[in-house]
């Protein structure tokens, strides 16, 4: 009898994120490898619902039907949870999202099995360590706090990239032996193959037209600002378009900082596009203009379609994911005005589409998977 590792990947919900679009595309791997995996959620409303992966089992607690609050939802999820983990037995649990993981950690803690062991937990660091500095010293007490408590529950913890894991490590005192790193899985096959799914007229009826585009969550790390501001530049020097796909709480911020640009007419937002491929591949150029980025997916997403790319060299994922600089163009954060001259630059000398789709397979799914497969086997056998 073949054994088959069970292995629970737990979230709030599945609503718009590349971080949940990552993990699908880690249970779809997992599943590829043998093993049998359980997506559970808080709540399974979202639009990442109808993008289960065949073999998943979807485990819904339907908690969005007792309150409405998120955090609420989060709390009250340990009694399903235990029910759960008592009912279904995982080997492993992997956690994701702040003020999250530790309740997970602790379900896994408080079950009690005759005859098995707690399912180990398995806990991932998606940011630097930068990302403390957003949140008021108060809250950023409590963070910290939790970070290390769910650092010392963990029985494996990996990172997204070797800066992030280098910074985590410094900051909390952590053996570097103890944080493995293991790049996000990237589908690039079924990248390329959506990206030719839907057809895509949004600014790319006239070819003549370069369009510069970027995505990702509306919010403050991202610093669409900075690239608003770069395009006003560009847009002083040849004619051009700009669209940043995403949504979140900076959206009238971003939206008043272009109306006061005056680039009404020249920069579009349309919100989450579920599948943002075909936009992707339309693009001139995409450009990452984040203050820090433990990876960042959506720059290796549009190097698998050979858009050539502009990046703020931010702690830490995009020098890696660029191999320092050698296939896209690195500036300082904050800096529009070189982000600018960078912009212009790549618009007349693009990077190799062969160069950047051969770069972009070094993160494939099979390699990333492998490494999945083994730090979830290691730790349950430590366990």
């Amino acid at each position: 009898m073949i054994y088959m590792m069970r292995i629970a990947l737990i979230l709030p919900d599945l609503g718009p994120s590349g971080t949940r679009r990552s993990l699908l595309t880690l249970a779809k791997g997992l599943c590829i490898k043998g093993c049998l995996v359980d997506l559970v959620v808080s709540d399974g409303k979202g639009v990442f619902r109808d993008q289960i992966p065949d073999g998943v089992n979807l485990v819904d607690f339907q908690l969005g039907k007792v309150t409405h609050s998120s955090l609420t939802r989060k709390l009250v999820t340990i009694i399903p949870l235990i029910q759960y983990l008592k009912a279904y037995r995982p080997d492993v649990v992997y956690p994701v999202f702040d003020y999250f993981e530790i309740i997970i950690a602790s379900a896994a803690r408080l079950v009690s099995f005759p005859l098995k062991k707690p399912p180990t937990v398995v806990y991932g660091i998606h940011s630097d360590i930068t990302f403390l500095g957003d949140f008021d010293p108060f809250k950023r007490f409590l963070l910290i706090l939790l970070k290390k408590s769910i650092l010392r529950a963990a029985d494996a913890i990996f990172a997204v990239s070797k800066g992030t894991a280098d910074s985590w490590a410094r900051y909390f005192g952590i053996a570097d032996r103890r944080i493995k790193v293991i790049y996000n899985p990237v589908d690039i096959e079924n990248i390329q193959k959506l990206a030719n799914y839907e057809s895509c007229s949004h600014y790319f009826d006239s070819f003549k037209i370069p369009v510069i585009m970027s995505m990702g969550r509306l919010s403050k790390e991202k610093d669409f600002s900075t690239l608003i501001r770069a395009f006003s530049i560009v847009i002083e020097k040849r004619e051009a378009r700009l669209i940043i796909l995403g949504d979140g709480k900076e959206r009238p911020k971003l939206q008043k900082l272009v109306d006061e640009l005056h680039l009404d007419r020249f920069v579009s937002m349309p919100g989450f596009i579920q599948n943002p491929f075909p936009y992707l591949k339309r693009a001139t150029v995409f450009v990452v203009s984040s203050l820090y980025e433990g990876f960042s997916n959506a720059l290796v997403e549009a190097m698998a379609l050979g858009v050539p790319i502009v990046s703020t060299d931010c702690p830490y994922g995009p020098r890696e994911i660029l191999d320092n600089g050698k296939f896209g163009t690195l500036v300082q954060p904050g800096d529009y005005k070189a982000l600018a001259e960078a912009i212009l630059f790549m618009l007349t000398h693009p990077t190799s589409p062969d160069d950047l789709i051969s770069r972009a397979n070094y993160f494939s799914i099979n390699k990333s998977i492998d490494n999945f497969f083994e730090l979830f086997k290691g730790a349950n056998l430590r366990g």
